[in-house]
């Protein structure tokens, strides 16, 4: 993922074709889920605050979690 820190847009670009994404705050209080279908896409982070975000991918046999700041 990146840019990291963001400010409007984070690219994702996984090895996995990725179904879903969530994005968490740093409570783990659930953001925004979307269901996807790529490898490759973008996650707007433009109306999120300034701070610590966690992004859980999932894919068709697992998930995997990845952190990035939204300045």
């Amino acid at each position: 993922m990146y840019p990291n820190p963001a400010n409007e847009i984070l690219n994702v670009s996984a090895d996995l074709n990725v179904v879903e994404f969530s994005v968490y705050d740093n409570a783990g209080k659930a953001i925004v889920t979307k269901a996807v279908n790529a490898t490759d896409f973008q996650i707007p982070v433009d109306q999120l605050n300034n701070g610590f975000y966690s992004v859980r991918l999932k894919a068709a046999n697992g998930s995997v979690v990845k952190s990035f700041v939204k300045n």
